[in-house]
């Protein structure tokens, strides 16, 4: 395993305060960032140069650069992981630390034994390069030098001293831009995208606040067509295979808050004095359905001031501001780390935990007839929310992407953009958006990590079941026989029977990939998902392994990253101990069949990587590997049920057709779906019209159990290098 980091890559560092106990009531953010000194500053490092050579390109250059290979290296920190990150890069020529206050008076008093002096930026004395003026070329002067001294030390190979000879200084001069800014939220992602590669608008043309939804949609579809005419012509080169052609996002307010006749809200209602505040507060804030519109009569310009002068509606609207605000933040930094647009989808899409709770409830029924209520509500449910995301967002977001970062508690992947689910049809990194602070940190740390194929076939089963447990061996048998049929991974088992002997497993945990085998459940909107170790629930946010998760974790395990349970699920728990893709399951799941699909997994990390190799693909992304394992998982499940509910197809017919949709799917066919179909339809004798209304109809299919969170584009596998 090696870290993605070039000599002339900038570690660009943020500190953040030490405390991690006073978070934000709705969303989770660290409430001492609420200030709009930190906001604004921590905006701006998002636009700092990721790579020391920037200083080198012109503007086009700069763009495709971003487009085919540049990667920010970010780390958003408190002072206690600061002192252990640092070592890391005491050689580094290329270090900037940004930092305010009292995060400030640490780093003046701390000794650093680097061999380049890491630079100290900020917007107040004592700092060695001052922001509150900024552009993006306020840096530029600090690598020029940099680059010199570093060049005296022959810290570069000689491509680099090549390019830094035969090169001039680019011109500090923004480009204007002729449309204009829409100054809103919902345009701010697309808008920072192009101000970082140098651009500027020149005048503004603010949203007209609406009720209608349609208005904010026209303006986000707008800026993100705008912002594509710019990085996607005929120089901008082609998209690098870890980066996301969109991100797409919902923000949205912890689960349980959901429910607006809780207990919580009861309380805050009465702190409102008026019927009018609180019209304003529930019925404009928490649950508008759409953006930033509201409809409320006011008899005059006085009621209104009389609402904001009330001291509850200030603290609410103030907290409520903020936890926006960083959240469009985060969306600002993925935007610029991957040179794409950003669409955002309406709250109403957060609005379904109570349908969601039913799902799951259903699911876990043994009642005859729950399977077909089960799958009559999960169709429902994606019919309303693609009714909720609209045909304009649902056809821009099928035509002009093939590969997602998407923000958003709800189950937006289950909706069909184009025929299937869009786990289905797009590459898809997950990041939930509460709790805040995690969302936070996924969306600005960038660390690539490399691994080459052979390191993948080592892996780890950490296994807990009461000994007469008639699933314990299920997996270990699943496991044996996938790795059996080419006999190169190296599978170390280990069970334990209690919370004190998982924590002292994890630290020993060396290989890149762990698989968690166990019962897991979870105590409903307003607890903890945990995981069932021997007697104890084991509940992973809680756990003082943070630093030793391994990159990747597969949880064969039930309800890990529950449909019905809260935002501190088991799956994101382990994102928040340092893994970077995590496989969970939304619902309770047959162990036989998770057995085989884990299986399975195992067998296409030797198989599949070793025929990738062989015709020449140099890399593969951990999300790219997952993405087709879904894929190839979707094709057994529907040709599956035309085979024995259906009985359309038979055995042989079965097996022609998925032997031909695995090739498809393998080399990257990017119309799988339409030979797939084809196929279906030339054995049946039926149109293909009819085969897509007969898998239209099956509804839910086992595969769609699964969701992988974190940035598994992150996890790079190499394939012609040992």
């Amino acid at each position: 395993m090696r870290l993605s980091l070039g000599n002339t890559s900038i570690i660009n560092i943020f500190l953040i305060p030490e405390d991690e106990d006073h978070n934000s009531p709705f969303q989770g953010y660290l409430t001492s960032l609420f200030s709009d000194a930190f906001h604004s500053t921590l905006h701006k490092t998002l636009s700092y140069p990721m790579n020391a050579l920037e200083v080198y390109m012109p503007q086009d250059e700069l763009i495709r650069s971003r487009n085919e290979i540049a990667s920010p290296s970010n780390f958003l920190i408190n002072p206690r992981s600061l002192t252990q990150l640092l070592p890391f890069f005491k050689s580094h020529p290329f270090v900037v630390i940004t930092c305010l206050d009292k995060e400030l008076e640490y780093i003046k008093n701390l000794d650093f034994k680097f061999k380049y002096k890491p630079l100290v930026v900020g917007i107040e004395e004592g700092v060695d390069l001052d922001i509150k003026e900024f552009n993006i070329f306020k840096l530029d002067e600090f690598i020029i030098s940099r680059l010199q001294e570093a060049m005296e030390n022959n810290a570069f190979p000689s491509q680099v001293i090549d390019v830094i000879n035969s090169r001039t200084q680019r011109e500090k001069s923004l480009t204007k831009i002729e449309f204009p800014s829409r100054n809103h939220a919902v345009t701010s992602p697309n808008e920072s995208v192009l101000r970082s590669v140098g651009y500027y608008f020149e005048h503004d043309e603010p949203i007209k606040f609406s009720k209608d939804k349609g208005e904010y949609i026209n303006a986000i579809l707008e800026s993100s067509n705008n912002l594509l005419s710019i990085i996607k012509n005929e120089n901008s080169g082609i998209k690098e295979s870890s980066k996301s052609d969109l991100i797409v996002y919902s923000p949205s307010i912890y689960t349980h808050l959901y429910n607006f006749k809780s207990h919580f809200w009861n309380q805050l209602s009465r702190n409102l004095n008026n019927k009018k505040s609180r019209e304003f507060i529930m019925g404009g804030v928490f649950k508008n359905p759409n953006y930033s519109g509201m409809n409320i009569t006011l008899d005059n310009k006085d009621e209104f001031e009389k609402i904001m002068s009330n001291k509850a509606v200030q603290a609410l609207m103030g907290t409520r501001q903020f936890e926006l605000a960083y959240t469009t933040l985060a969306m600002n930094s993925l935007a610029i780390a991957n040179n794409c647009p950003v669409i955002r989808l309406p709250n109403s899409l957060n609005f379904h935990s109570a349908k969601l709770r039913d799902l799951e409830s259903l699911s876990m029924s043994s009642v005859e007839r729950s399977k077909d209520k089960f799958n009559r509500k999960f169709k429902d449910l994606t019919t309303e929310m693609t009714s909720e995301i609209g045909n304009d967002l649902l056809s821009y977001i099928s035509e002009n992407s093939n590969s997602i970062t998407l923000c958003t508690d709800s189950l937006v992947e289950w909706v069909s953009f184009d025929k299937i689910p869009l786990m289905f049809t797009h590459e898809i990194s997950k990041v939930h958006t509460t709790p805040g602070n995690q969302l936070l940190k996924i969306s600005t740390n960038f660390s690539r990590i490399h691994f080459n194929k052979s390191e993948l076939l080592k892996v780890t089963v950490i296994r807990s079941f009461n000994e007469n447990d008639p699933i314990k061996y299920m997996l270990e048998k699943s496991l044996n026989y996938y790795i059996n049929i080419d006999k190169e991974i190296n599978l170390n088992i280990i069970d334990v029977t209690s919370k004190a002997q998982l924590i002292e497993c994890l630290k020993t945990v060396n290989t890149p990939i762990l698989i968690f085998d166990c019962h897991g459940n979870h105590g409903g909107a307003e607890e903890h998902g945990w995981l069932q170790i021997g007697g104890d629930k084991v509940d992973t946010w809680e756990l003082p392994t943070r630093g030793f998760a391994p990159p990747i974790i597969i949880l064969s395990a039930c309800l890990t990253s529950a449909i019905g349970g809260s935002h501190a699920s088991v799956a994101s728990g382990l994102l928040d101990l340092g893994a970077i893709a995590v496989l969970g399951t939304l619902l309770p799941v047959d162990a036989e069949k998770s057995a085989v699909f884990v299986g399975r997994i195992m067998l296409r990390l030797t198989g599949y990587l070793k025929a990738l190799d062989q015709i020449g693909v140099d890399y593969i992304t951990w999300r790219q590997f997952i993405s087709n394992f879904f894929r190839m998982s979707f094709c057994t499940d529907i040709l599956t049920e035309l085979k024995n509910n259906y009985k359309i197809i038979n055995e042989a017919q079965y097996k022609e057709i998925h032997i031909n949709a695995n090739m498809h799917i393998n080399l990257g066919s990017t119309d799988w779906y339409e030979k797939i179909t084809n196929d279906i339809s030339k054995v049946t004798n039926i149109t293909n019209e009819e085969v897509l209304e007969v898998i239209s109809d099956i509804g839910f299919l086992e595969t769609m159990n699964y969701s992988q969170i974190g940035r598994p584009e992150n996890i790079i596998i190499e394939l012609g290098k040992e």
